[in-house]
């Protein structure tokens, strides 16, 4: 598993805009190529001192991982979100359906975003 601690990559606490959750996943893909990280098919996304996440920021964020996975030839099996700010509520379920993610809420805060492709296949 991957983990991507949003706040090495970005000091803001509320995450708005879908500029933000490019530079994010730029800064971690550059980090990731730099350091000849093995890209996994679980990555962990933790949010600790984040308050606000918006729906753009969100769904920006799946897009970006998506290209950036795709383009090392693997697929998102899971993605965990960790210390996610509650702003969404529903929001989590439509973006996840969005992108062939099934998002199941763990406890407060806490999300899994499970590959529906990959449990068809399982």
């Amino acid at each position: 598993m991957f983990i991507i601690k949003i706040a090495q990559f970005s000091q803001k606490r509320v995450l708005t805009s879908r500029l933000t959750a490019q530079a994010i996943v730029n800064e971690f893909a550059k980090s990731a190529v730099d350091s000849n990280v093995t890209v996994p098919q679980e990555f962990q996304l933790e949010f600790s001192g984040t308050e606000t996440v918006t729906p753009s920021f969100f769904d920006e964020i799946l897009v970006r991982l998506e290209e950036f996975i795709t383009s090392k030839h693997m697929s998102i099996s899971v993605i965990h979100l960790l210390h996610f700010p509650n702003s969404l509520g529903d929001f989590v379920n439509r973006i996840a359906d969005g992108h062939n993610l099934q998002a199941r809420q763990l406890a407060e805060k806490t999300w899994e975003l499970r590959s529906v492709i990959q449990q068809r296949s399982e």
